[in-house]
Formats: C-alpha cells, structure tokens, sequence
C-alpha cells in the first residue's frame, strides 16, 4: 500500500542479510541489509513493527523465500577471515557488534569500539 506517497523496493535477490533487532529495547525491530542501486556496497533498512509477532511474522515469511540468497556470515568463518588479514579490524568490529544486536540505526544499541 503506497500510503505516504514514496516507495523502496527491494528485490530478494539483493537482500544480503536480515536480523531481528531491538529497537527502544524492545524486541520489535528489524534490519536488512541489501545491496544498494544507487550507492555502491551494502545498505541497510531499519523496521520497527508495533508488536513482537508482527516483526516475528515478516521475519518469518521473507526468510521463507526461496529466491532469498543470504550472505555466509558464520561466527567462526569471519573470525578466521579477520585472522587471515581478509577483513580489516574495523569489519570484524562492526561483525562483532552485529552478534551483539548492535548497530548504527538504533541509538539505545549503538556500536562499541575499543579505543
């Protein structure tokens, strides 16, 4: 439904990740990261639902698509990866925040890095 007159799309194909995420600390939110159209890289978009089972019900449902292809982001694959110098110490911080239910699109969660 268009209600407010913009629109993102999103095709399945470019969907690299999706997490359930809190939002206000709530277990309500949720991130996907895509590959973005008009920035190169990855992108992300943050949703907060009203309730818990609205967001477990999305969840659900898009993780149920068969054309969704989700990037291997296995714990102790990246850790090896950062061993290896095949990510750089910010990547594998940014990784390890993510596991945290950290990120950059909520306040009350943000990222933490060492100094």
């Amino acid at each position: 439904n268009r209600l407010f007159g913009s629109m993102l799309k999103i095709n399945l194909s470019d969907i690299r990740n999706v997490t359930k995420r809190r939002f206000m600390l709530q277990h309500v939110g949720c991130e996907v990261e895509y590959n973005g159209l008009s920035y190169p890289g990855i992108q992300s978009l943050f949703l907060s639902f009203p309730r818990q089972y609205e967001r477990d019900r999305f969840y659900s449902t898009l993780m149920s698509q068969p054309t969704l292809s989700l990037a291997d982001l296995d714990r102790e694959r990246m850790t090896l990866c950062w061993q290896n110098g095949m990510l750089s110490n910010y990547e594998y911080l940014l990784y390890l925040n993510s596991e945290a239910d950290r990120t950059f699109n909520d306040l009350t969660q943000y990222p933490v890095f060492p100094w």
